[in-house]
């Protein structure tokens, strides 16, 4: 009964943080603001910067790997803006409560806002970095065609997803301060061990490395519709499944820690 009594905590949670929303989109857009007041271009300065990496980064792999540029660039190009997005997020939210404690220990706002504004800022950045993408796709690959609408369902399924693992993360972080640490070395070793400068048909013979790599599947869903294919039933089963139990280990930890969280920063 006490599972059951803090997983309707945590929902109530995230239903008092979703009523909200005019709060978290406000303050989601004026961090991006802040970050780049007085800049001439703003956040267009993130753009130039994942442009500059793409195209350095992008041939230099393709040379090492001995692939066809043209079939590189594109793959490498979503595969890292995604990343970013998705490793941003994740390291934001190791420190995301302790960044807002002096508005945690003033007032009764729901947790998931400040992931939610997390989010927002997150979600901006990577609006202005898929200009890059779109333009190696057209300029160095074969364009677009109709399977990448599949990509937009995609992106929020996984911004969901990593909404929910980011809120267990920054309670984790908030009780453990030394979390912050391993989820980066974490991040650091798993842009390697992913599909992300590398293709997957690099591992022949070794494909459960990829199988059962959760940020391969994570990528996948979105990379395949920009690249022109469908992602495999495989790949969004397993988004599904990841997306359910992260659900429910939220909701849960969240009921459970949402009295302690203030008092542990």
């Amino acid at each position: 009964m006490k599972i059951l009594h803090y997983c309707h905590q945590g929902l109530d949670e995230y239903y008092r943080a979703i009523g909200l929303r005019d709060t978290w989109l406000y303050l989601g857009i004026q961090d991006i603001k802040l970050r780049y007041r007085r800049s001439i271009i703003g956040p267009w300065w993130v753009t130039i910067s994942t442009a500059i990496m793409i195209l350095a980064l992008g041939v230099l792999w393709s040379k090492i790997f001995v692939t066809d540029t043209k079939t590189y660039m594109p793959f490498f190009a979503v595969g890292y803006v995604i990343w970013t997005w998705i490793s941003a997020q994740i390291s934001d939210a190791t420190s995301v409560f302790l960044q807002f404690e002096n508005i945690i220990k003033q007032t009764n706002l729901p947790f998931p806002i400040y992931l939610f504004r997390l989010a927002i800022r997150n979600l901006i950045i990577l609006t202005h970095n898929f200009v890059v993408v779109i333009l190696v796709i057209f300029l160095v690959g074969q364009g677009l065609n109709e399977n990448f609408i599949y990509s937009i369902p995609a992106i929020l399924l996984l911004q969901i997803m990593l909404v929910m693992l980011c809120t267990c993360i920054a309670i984790f972080c908030s009780r453990y301060r030394d979390m912050g640490q391993v989820i980066m070395v974490i991040l650091q070793v798993a842009f390697f061990f992913s599909p992300i400068l590398w293709q997957p048909n690099s591992l022949k013979g070794h494909e459960e490395l990829i199988n059962f790599n959760p940020i391969f599947h994570w990528i996948e869903i979105i990379r395949q519709p920009l690249l022109g294919n469908l992602a495999s039933s495989d790949s969004w089963n397993y988004v599904l499944m990841n997306t359910f139990c992260i659900f429910l280990l939220t909701i849960y930890l969240l009921g459970k820690s949402k009295l302690k969280i203030a008092v542990w920063l």
